[in-house]
């Protein structure tokens, strides 16, 4: 019986995950499962990890099974777990006995970064790390080196922490078994399979080409500024403790786990505790031997994702902390009974308090996932009312007017849901603004700031939704988009008709849709046709007229042609330095940094030494090389 405490505390804890829907990077491989390929299971030159066993067979498989459900998903994150703590829980036995073994397989069962690995689906690739390096620590524990080198190396094609592992791994070949290994033998074993790895994987062949700096690989590289930060941080949190400098309310929605925790230690009985060993001492290393191999499992991760991974997540922990609990484990094996389940109940509430830490919402944590689960949870069921299908080879344009930690903007855009939602690996979403001109089915979307999902008919332009009426200055916002899109795949008259005919409310609206369908007829080549559009048109207000222009370069295709059609449009002369200079910092906090990249270049052209100009193009090549979970807002935010 006490052998199954562990494993079911650990899921017990996860339960809460269950609730959340895929998330994320989830859907970018669910996506890649929806139509396997032989090479996707090969290196690729393009992509900086290669994680075949966790990414492509695992996700292949659910993209198969349960490509919408993600109960199933979070079941067998689920088992994979119970399986990682009971194997760690046997490793431990072999090393300090029963009674270590429970208190560490208890310790890292309670760790609080554990429960995200069940709740984001994308963690498996962290759990089947763990079982990898269990099962490997098993066997090299058995003498058994060459079943352990078959599962390091399904630990390295699952997530590449484990190659800070090989040290523990060779030293534990040293320590049990019918036959004592050198170190020596054993390291080069691990060595040779190090070097095999490092050949075919693509990030060190990136890393490497860049002397080990993270300019051509995203956010991995070894000149992280905050390295020494991100290690005293892991160090704090791998004990359960929240990390200074954030703010830990406790987590109010976890309360009933915690008075489960509390009422079972209670309730344990002192037996649980008191068996010391299981007739095996002798064939027990020393405590020294054990300790060490214990901070070889804890300190060589911690320290790879501290200086490799310019931004700290708590959940990279997880591997490190079978390190962690060894060490409890063996720290605590010949404490009193009441003592240990004093310090194991501590530890638990430590954890559960720990999981309400407030760290910024680009960081994956259980708290920061949860808000964009419930939007995803809310959107899906209205698209499948408002179209059960799209047809083949569907477009679908959407504009999404939410802001912050529901993260709908990458989800919709940068992860293409619709493509899972709807188990069609052909459909594409995209900004209205970004249409693209080509035959076949297109759809037209907005989804409201309250995540209510509107659909406008694309042959009457009137909108309908499953939940309440439409707003129409949300309507407009999203017409004012879609011809903003239609004339920049050359669609003039089309987007003119839209912007010019759509009854106006308020003057300034007037003025504003004037004001774009001659920004439209500039940005292809009728100056003509903007000057009459324009006759009569009342001037805009500058500052308006600058928040206006900015928010209308938000994107990612723009051009200086269309740079230039937007400012005259609305007032302001690309060839004066402060009417670009102050469309550069609308733009900046904005958060639209291609725009910020050229109007920046367009300034030093005019001004090689202007220094606004400079600094933006440092913040801006600052930003791009930070990889965040939430997104920018990108919506222009028109009267």
């Amino acid at each position: 019986m006490r052998r199954l405490i562990p494993p079911l505390l650990a899921v017990l804890l996860a339960v809460p995950g269950f609730s959340f829907t895929y998330l994320f990077d989830d859907f970018d491989f669910l996506g890649r499962g929806l139509t396997p390929r032989f090479q996707h299971l090969l290196p690729d030159a393009n992509s900086l990890f290669y994680r075949p066993v966790s990414r492509e067979l695992y996700f292949g498989l659910l993209a198969q099974v349960s490509p919408t459900n993600p109960f199933l998903a979070h079941l067998a994150n689920a088992v994979l777990l119970g399986i990682a703590v009971a194997l760690l829980q046997r490793v431990f036995q072999r090393l300090l006995g029963a009674r270590g073994a429970f208190v560490g397989a208890t310790c890292f069962a309670v760790f609080s970064q554990i429960p995200l690995l069940i709740g984001w689906v994308s963690c498996v690739q962290d759990l089947l790390a763990i079982c990898w390096l269990t099962v490997a620590l098993e066997m090299e524990l058995r003498g058994r080196w060459k079943v352990a080198l078959v599962a390091t190396a399904a630990g390295l094609l699952s997530k590449e922490t484990v190659i800070a592992c090989l040290p523990a791994l060779a030293f534990a070949g040293t320590m049990a078994g019918p036959k004592r290994t050198r170190l020596v033998l054993s390291g080069l074993r691990y060595g040779v399979l190090a070097v095999m790895w490092a050949l075919v994987h693509p990030g060190i062949h990136a890393l490497v080409s860049r002397g080990l700096a993270s300019g051509g690989t995203g956010y991995v590289g070894i000149d992280n500024p905050e390295r020494w930060t991100f290690l005293a941080r892991s160090a704090i949190a791998s004990l359960n403790f929240p990390v200074p400098g954030f703010p830990c309310p406790w987590p109010t929605d976890l309360t009933w786990l915690a008075v489960i925790v509390v009422a079972a230690s209670f309730a344990a009985r002192p037996a649980l505790f008191l068996e010391k060993s299981d007739g095996a001492k002798a064939t027990q290393p020393p405590a020294v031997r054990v300790a060490f191999l214990g901070i070889l499992l804890a300190g060589p991760p911690a320290m790879l994702a501290s200086i490799l991974v310019r931004h700290w997540a708590p959940y990279y922990l997880c591997v490190p902390a079978v390190g962690v609990a060894l060490l409890l484990g063996s720290a605590l094996t010949y404490a009193q009974p009441m003592f240990i389940r004093t310090f194991l109940c501590g530890f638990a509430l430590l954890g559960i308090w720990s999981r309400g830490m407030e760290i910024d919402p680009s960081v994956p944590t259980e708290r920061n996932l949860r808000p964009a689960s419930a939007a995803l949870s809310s959107l899906e069921p209205q698209f499948k009312r408002l179209s059960s299908r799209f047809p083949a080879r569907s477009r679908i344009y959407v504009s999404v007017f939410t802001h912050g930690v529901v993260s709908v903007h990458a989800h919709m855009y940068r992860f293409q849901v619709l493509r899972i939602w709807y188990r069609d690996p052909n459909l594409e979403v995209l900004r209205p603004d970004e249409y693209v001109r080509r035959e076949g089915p297109e759809s037209l979307f907005w989804i409201s700031p309250d995540l209510t999902v509107y659909q406008i008919d694309l042959s009457t332009f009137l909108p309908r939704s499953v939940r309440a009426p439409a707003d129409y200055l949300q309507f407009q916002k999203v017409m004012r988009a879609y011809a903003r899109g239609l004339g920049k795949a050359g669609e003039v008259d089309e987007a003119t008709r839209i912007l010019l005919g759509m009854p106006e409310k308020t003057q300034a609206a007037w003025i504003v849709d004037r004001r774009l369908a001659a920004m439209i007829l500039l940005q292809n080549g009728n100056a003509d046709g903007a000057s009459r559009v324009l006759s009569g048109v009342p001037d805009v207000p500058h500052r308006a007229a600058v928040r206006v222009v900015a928010s209308l370069l938000i994107g990612p295709k723009g051009s200086d042609r269309d740079d230039e059609a937007t400012l005259r449009a609305f007032g302001l002369s690309p060839a004066d330095p402060a009417a670009v200079q102050s469309v550069l910092g609308a733009a900046l906090d904005l958060g639209a940094d291609p725009a910020a990249r050229r109007l920046a270049l367009r300034l030093l052209r005019m001004d090689p030494t202007n220094t606004e100009a400079q600094s933006a193009l440092r913040t801006v090549t600052a930003r791009a090389q930070v990889d965040r979970i939430v997104t920018p807002a990108f919506e222009p935010e028109l009267p």
